[in-house]
């Protein structure tokens, strides 16, 4: 198998020509095109399917079939610079995903964050629901925000009582804790309980940050979604932190617990009792919309409340979440850590964005 190598092209189209010749393409030769973006070596292959799975790039690789002139010479592998024009006239495109590397193996999920066939992009494709007008998350724009002076307070019940049997699992695109203490924990909205589920984060790096929520525009490393229900309809609440070098003692008793659960499928309990108000603001403002799960099915009519205020992890509990994979064991790589795991911003389609106070 022949290879290209790449090292430092950045914005080149590397084409390769397939041929038995080897100074000369037969017209209905395939030529594959890319775009380069510091890769080590892809293998030169006349199936863009195989290659698609083992790029591990940032890049959306796109593949078209161009034709090869029969007098060519030397047109096994050469570089064309010049690909804006084919842009302009839509015969090459390339879209740059919202994640900084693509995972193969989780090609083979009906949905994921770093596939390249069912990454989020595709996923208004893959379920119709996703493609709805009421989708989250969203940018809050507290210039925007409608301050509702009957906004009832968002009451937490049990939140206060200490988690003593929990399960944390790595389904492979979160983390995600369940409880097992028979505490009955719950919100409160317009007199109606919500109960709580499950809790789990969305996160990325100092560089990359990975909540899911922004605001005016900003987005802060982690968000935690803690997940209720009452049966009929859900309600989310976000809480949103951003790292610093101090560290947010509410998060010990989960961060030492995920060395164990650091591939795909694993689960482990929770030794170090902790409450679930430690890790909400002591503010318990927020912000209200309805909008959707972030995940396929993408559900919408769910009840999100924002809390407004940002807390911080520390850099040092972060890196705990850094070194989560989304395969198993004997498929981990660096382009397969859980890290990104957020879906792009979604239009607010004419949306109003409640406040339970003045911004």
């Amino acid at each position: 198998m022949r290879h290209i190598c790449g090292r430092g092209y950045s914005s080149l189209a590397r084409l390769g020509c397939f041929s038995n010749s080897r100074n000369t393409c037969s017209s209905n030769s395939v030529v594959l095109a890319l775009l380069v973006h510091p890769v080590s070596c892809i293998p030169l292959t006349n199936d863009p399917v195989s290659l698609k799975r083992r790029c591990n790039r940032s890049t959306v690789f796109r593949f078209v079939n161009l034709k090869c002139a029969k007098d060519s010479r030397n047109m096994k592998i050469f570089l064309f610079f010049p690909f804006l024009p084919l842009i302009i006239s839509g015969q090459f495109s390339f879209t740059r995903k919202h994640k900084e590397r693509y995972c193969a193996r989780e090609d083979q999920r009906s949905w994921s964050y770093h596939g390249y066939t069912n990454g989020p992009t595709n996923w208004p494709r893959l379920f119709p629901t996703c493609a709805g007008n009421k989708q989250s998350p969203v940018d809050i724009r507290t210039q925007k925000v409608k301050v509702d002076a009957e906004l009832s307070d968002l009451r937490f019940e049990g939140y206060d009582t200490p988690v003593t049997n929990a399960l944390v699992t790595n389904n492979g695109e979160t983390i995600r804790i369940t409880f097992e203490d028979q505490v009955r924990r719950f919100i409160s909205i317009d007199n109606k309980e919500y109960v709580l589920q499950q809790f789990h984060f969305h996160w990325g790096t100092a560089k990359h940050p990975g909540a899911e929520h922004t605001i005016n525009g900003f987005r802060p490393t982690l968000e935690i979604h803690f997940v209720h229900s009452n049966g009929n309809s859900t309600a989310v609440v976000g809480t949103l932190y951003e790292v610093n070098s101090k560290n947010n003692p509410a998060f010990w008793p989960i961060v030492k617990v995920l060395p164990e659960v650091k591939y795909k499928d694993l689960s482990a309990r929770i030794n170090t009792p902790f409450t679930l108000s430690s890790l909400l603001p002591k503010n318990r403002n927020f912000y209200r919309y309805m909008g959707s799960l972030t995940t396929p099915n993408c559900q919408e009519n769910v009840i999100w409340s924002v809390m407004q205020d940002i807390q911080n992890i520390g850099d040092q509990q972060l890196q705990y979440f850094l070194k989560l994979y989304s395969v198993e064991e004997r498929y981990k790589s660096r382009e397969c850590h859980i890290t990104g795991n957020y879906r792009p911003l979604q239009r607010l389609n004419g949306r109003i964005i409640y406040g339970s106070t003045h911004m």
